[in-house]
């Protein structure tokens, strides 16, 4: 009979201790359980910045080819103003060369240049 109560005890010994270790395992469970889900939260925030990122940057794709549309359209702009500026500047050089022709003219035959001008009044 003692050595059944041996037993029992022993027995009664290896369930605490088996209960004992269950209860750690378990409390480690709901730690690591507990950080699982931090982690996974955690992922899911960055999976939405890695995105809210990815549609910022296609949005800048966007913007700097319609800034290099307008770059574009402006050097053309420039080059057709470099054009006319260029025609203005042989315009405005042959209207004062004749102009100073005019003014030789007139400095140095004033009466001939009034009878010119008077001859020209009367058409």
């Amino acid at each position: 009979m003692d050595n059944l109560v041996g037993i029992e005890d022993n027995w009664s010994k290896g369930v605490i201790a088996v209960k004992e270790q269950l209860d750690l395992i378990m409390i480690q469970l709901k730690e690591l359980t507990q950080i699982v889900t931090a982690v996974r939260d955690r992922q899911d925030e960055t999976d939405a910045k890695l995105e809210a990122l990815a549609m910022d940057v296609h949005a800048l794709r966007g913007d700097m080819t319609q800034v290099q549309q307008d770059l574009s359209e402006v050097k053309q702009d420039a080059a057709g103003f470099r054009e006319e500026m260029q025609q203005f500047r042989k315009e405005t050089r042959a209207n004062f060369r004749k102009l100073e022709g005019h003014m030789s003219m007139w400095d140095h035959d004033p009466d001939n240049a009034i009878e010119r001008i008077e001859q020209l009044e009367s058409r």
